[in-house]
């Protein structure tokens, strides 16, 4: 589904790059030799949580993952895809009066009261096929206005696998996003992790009606989870094996994350 969306954006990626004076060969379209969805420095130490059910993310757990924000205040998640493309999703960015010159894209850090590396961005491309009214095709693209460079606390997530696996030994969904639903004000500084399950597309169309086969479904287990935590465009991964390679497999916009009771 993921990547079904991005090669419908390819077309339109390739038109933008030409209009901005870039070639294939150009810098916005040479792929990382980084190595994707691996984490170093989380992956190299033992791990203590420090919140119970580990909803508090490690350090160096979700290198991929950074923080949308306009004139310092965060919107949106998004992940690396590679030193000059981020992806998020489309409806973050339905606001005509959204300039990218307006956009700062931070990496590598969990705690958004630090200082990390914040980058500019030049220029949105959103997914043509958009719906605002059921949330189709909610993906986007952010150009960098110049290129990262990787670290144990900066590294690109890994394109789904195609043919899908059969099933996932983990998934997370995390993000800066609402910590309370009854509280709109709980924004949580510190990025916040929610485990969750992928769940047959059939089985979730009974649920949501609305549903189309760009879509997929998760869910968590625990009840005290709220969909609220999760953020706009952070993404949903998910890996084969203990220590493998992570994936990944979604951006989470609107809620398809019902408790499984």
């Amino acid at each position: 589904m993921l990547v079904r969306g991005l090669l419908s954006l390819w077309p339109e990626l390739l038109t933008r790059a030409g209009q901005s004076g870039y070639l294939l060969s150009s810098p916005p379209f040479i792929l990382s030799i980084c190595e994707c969805g691996v984490r170093p420095l989380y992956d190299s130490r033992i791990q203590y949580s420090r919140i119970i059910e580990g909803q508090e993310a490690e350090l160096g757990e979700f290198p991929w993952q950074v923080s949308i924000q306009e004139s310092d205040h965060h919107f949106c998640g998004g992940s690396i895809l590679s030193e000059w493309w981020i992806l998020t999703v489309a409806h973050c960015f339905y606001s005509q009066e959204l300039s990218p010159t307006d956009l700062q894209v931070r990496v590598g850090t969990n705690d958004l009261t630090t200082s990390p590396l914040e980058l500019q961005v030049t220029t949105i491309i959103r997914h043509k096929g958009f719906k605002r009214l059921n949330m189709d095709n909610d993906i986007a693209l952010l150009l960098l206005a110049k290129p990262l460079t990787f670290n144990e606390l900066t590294v690109p997530i890994c394109l789904p696998l195609w043919p899908a696996p059969s099933s996932w030994h983990e998934c997370w969904v995390a993000g800066w996003g609402i910590t309370n639903s009854t509280d709109k004000e709980s924004m949580s500084m510190d990025l916040m992790k929610v485990p969750m399950r992928i769940i047959e597309w059939e089985e979730c169309l009974r649920m949501f009606p609305s549903l189309t086969t760009n879509m997929l479904c998760a869910l968590y287990g625990n009840e005290s989870y709220d969909a609220c935590q999760g953020d706009s465009g952070g993404p949903l991964v998910c890996t084969t094996d203990p220590g493998s390679r992570w994936y990944q497999e979604s951006r989470p916009s609107w809620v398809f994350y019902p408790h499984d009771h």
